[in-house]
């Protein structure tokens, strides 16, 4: 039997006092696989990051608090951080001048609409010309230029035609048979369908435009009080002397005021400055008087304008004169022209338009407003013609 061992109460007292306390980590802990880190065992691959105690080494600790300290200031935003001053945008911040948009900003010069041609390609226009351009506005003037410049169109759909016609008529010469020159026959009346119905269409919008200039020029101005013999009173009833009278003056802008009285002596229509009279003669056209009321007429207003503007006309023909004067006879082919008229040749809507007088005065403002009469023969004027078209334009206003 063991011998009993008596202690002591302070005895006693301390070693309840050991046995109530934590286990000491100064002494290392025995590892049979690996070797001890603190109070355990680890891998002899691992690195030991703890003290005898256990607790972390300061050396671990100091370097994770300085990782923390970057992250902290790369990616973390302090709760409390405040914006700089130079950062915080006003509430009623505006915009700076250099973003903000005039009202009346212009384009760049470079995406501005290139200026239109004033002369519309007319080489050494005359001056009178460019002033009808002006009162139509060169806006306007190219309009009516490129509804005149549809030829180009018309002229491939009437080759067309004319192929599929020759091929007809090569199958016919050949002795084809029925069947063969039935299909010539049907593609050739196609092409013509075809070529006809853009012509009407062209028509209708040259005729159209033309309309339009004709709206531009009409005024307000009444005839003056010009006397009508009784002969010519008597074909008013039928042909409308006086209506044709009151639309010249409507167009012209009043010019022309100085014809005061007209009558039918001759068979060849004429006028007379120094009588101011108007002989409409015998001679008719599609509209009656119509084109000769305008074409006479026509004279007293160059005769007017040239005290504002010289010998114009004139000018005009010897400008695009392309020879000497000859005979109208031979130039026209009509014998009834005396020998003693004479015209400069030019590529005009008419040779009579490049006729001169001793006086100096011509036929160009009276042929000009001829055309004038209607729609139709104002293109006439205008393909032949386009500085005659304008020049007739700047004449009466």
């Amino acid at each position: 039997m063991r011998p009993r061992i008596c202690l002591s109460r302070v005895e006693r007292f301390l070693l309840a006092l050991e046995q109530a306390m934590p286990p000491s980590y100064d002494k290392k802990k025995e590892c049979t696989k690996g070797y001890a880190c603190g109070d355990s065992c680890i891998s002899r691959t691992r690195k030991c990051r703890k003290q005898a105690n256990g607790t972390p080494k300061q050396e671990y600790v100091e370097a994770i608090g300085k990782k923390k300290k970057r992250t902290t200031k790369k990616s973390e935003k302090p709760e409390n951080q405040e914006k700089p001053e130079n950062q915080e945008k006003p509430e009623n911040q505006e915009k700076p001048e250099t973003q903000e948009k005039p009202e009346t900003q212009e384009k760049p010069e470079t995406q501005e609409k290139p200026e239109l041609d004033k002369t519309l390609g007319i080489p050494d226009i005359s001056p009178v010309a460019q002033r009808g351009i002006d009162f139509l506005g060169v806006e306007f003037a190219h309009r009516i230029e490129q509804v005149m410049q549809a030829d180009a169109e018309l002229d491939g759909l009437k080759a067309r035609f004319e192929k599929a016609k020759g091929l007809l008529d090569k199958a016919r010469k050949k002795g084809a048979d029925e069947a063969t020159i039935q299909e010539y026959a049907q593609n050739m009346r196609k092409e013509w369908q075809a070529y006809y119905s853009k012509v009407q269409q062209y028509d209708e919008e040259k005729n159209r435009i033309m309309e339009e200039v004709r709206d531009k020029l009409k005024t307000d101005h009444a005839s003056p009080p010009i006397s009508l013999s009784k002969p010519v009173q008597r074909l008013d009833k039928k042909m409308g002397i006086q209506d044709s009278i009151d639309e010249f003056f409507s167009i012209t802008g009043g010019h022309g005021q100085s014809v005061q009285s007209v009558g039918k002596t001759k068979d060849r229509a004429f006028y007379t400055p120094e009588f101011n009279f108007v002989n409409i003669g015998s001679e008719l056209d599609r509209n009656g008087y119509k084109q000769t009321i305008f074409h006479e007429f026509g004279h007293a207003v160059e005769y007017e304008r040239r005290g504002e503007y010289g010998d114009f006309c004139a000018d005009f023909i010897k400008k695009r004169a392309t020879g000497r004067p000859e005979k109208l006879s031979k130039l026209t082919g009509f014998s009834d022209y005396g020998d003693d008229e004479v015209a400069y040749p030019d590529k005009f809507v008419n040779e009579y338009v490049g006729r001169v007088y001793r006086d100096k005065t011509t036929e160009v403002v009276s042929t000009g407003l001829e055309h004038f009469t209607s729609a139709a023969k104002m293109v006439e004027l205008y393909k032949a013609d386009k500085e005659h078209f304008y020049l007739t334009i700047g004449a009466i206003r």
